[in-house]
């Protein structure tokens, strides 16, 4: 999710994993070979999607406000589950003051 739905209108980047070696051009399908992001925070919800994901939205922010964090990426809704149940993860990348200033550093270092 690339934004905050205030208006309703949702901007989604899907990531799906597939086996196909070729698309046509006409396709509107985009690639990546690997995509992996660290430093992250998740929560999970189970059942009532609409309502708990605005919870969960809420959990992940206070918790980042409560320990001085700042979310550095879109929210991740990674849909998960077997015929028995199914669950969303809600993640997003975390970044502090203090872990900027700690690379930023090292990388001083290095050059």
């Amino acid at each position: 999710l690339n934004n905050i739905p205030r208006d309703e209108l949702m901007q989604v980047d899907m990531y799906m994993p597939v086996e196909q070696s070729f698309v046509g051009k006409e396709s509107d399908l985009h690639f990546q070979s690997y995509f992996y992001i660290d430093q992250m925070i998740m929560t999970r919800i189970t059942g009532g999607f609409k309502t708990n994901t605005e919870f969960a939205y809420d959990e992940l922010l206070k918790y980042c406000r409560e320990n001085d964090y700042n979310i550095v990426s879109p929210m991740y809704h990674v849909i998960r589950g077997d015929d028995e149940i199914q669950w969303v993860e809600l993640k997003a990348k975390i970044y502090s003051d203090e872990d900027f200033y700690e690379d930023l550093e090292e990388e001083m270092e290095f050059w």
